[in-house]
């Protein structure tokens, strides 16, 4: 019911406010979608540039941790290396879905994690044996890779805070405005 002492522009204003401070959702929907597939691909990323390195090679063998690796053998990684980029990758998707409650940010990184993971380590295995992806997808069980990848990921997207409430209305009304920070003086 519409509240009479309520005028329409008011509640035209906090309809605008409601979109400003993000609680539209489909953008929010949006970059949900973009964000968690790449913060998965930056962590495979950073996973192989620690590799290369040679960097944080401490701790037990994880198996399965960089599936495309399996034909060279390569595909076994330290634990201590797979902690470090899957869970700063994590941290940067729930930096980058901080307006979700904190649950639900690792519930669905967690879930988006363990089906993509276990996906490319089917695939993978299927690629460098030569076999069809249909007859491996449900007949092997990947190595702990991708388990305990998923869990990292999801463990990191909780780590970050939740935005405070208004955070997005004040910088897209500064954005509008176009005034970020006053300009810095300058001496005659």
């Amino acid at each position: 019911m519409i509240d009479p002492s309520i005028s329409s522009s008011d509640r035209i204003d906090r309809g605008s406010r409601r979109a400003a401070d993000g609680r539209g959702g489909a953008e929010r929907g949006a970059a949900g979608i973009v964000v968690l597939p790449g913060a998965l691909l930056a962590a495979l990323g950073w996973l192989y540039v620690l590799r290369g390195l040679g960097w944080f090679a401490i701790g037990p063998r994880v198996c399965d941790a960089l599936p495309l690796l399996q034909l060279a053998g390569f595909d076994v990684q330290p634990l201590g290396r797979v902690v470090v980029a899957w869970l700063a990758a994590g941290m940067v998707a729930g930096v980058a879905l901080a307006w979700m409650p904190r649950l639900w940010r690792g519930v669905l990184a967690g879930l988006v994690a363990i089906v993509a993971l276990s996906m490319a380590s089917q695939a993978s295995f299927a690629l460098t044996r030569n076999l069809r992806f249909g007859d491996v997808i449900w007949s092997r069980r990947p190595g702990a890779g991708p388990l305990l990848e998923a869990v990292l990921f999801a463990l990191g997207a909780v780590l970050p805070g939740r935005l405070p409430r208004g955070w997005a209305a004040r910088v897209g009304r500064r954005a509008a405005t176009g005034v970020t920070r006053a300009a810095p003086r300058r001496c005659p």
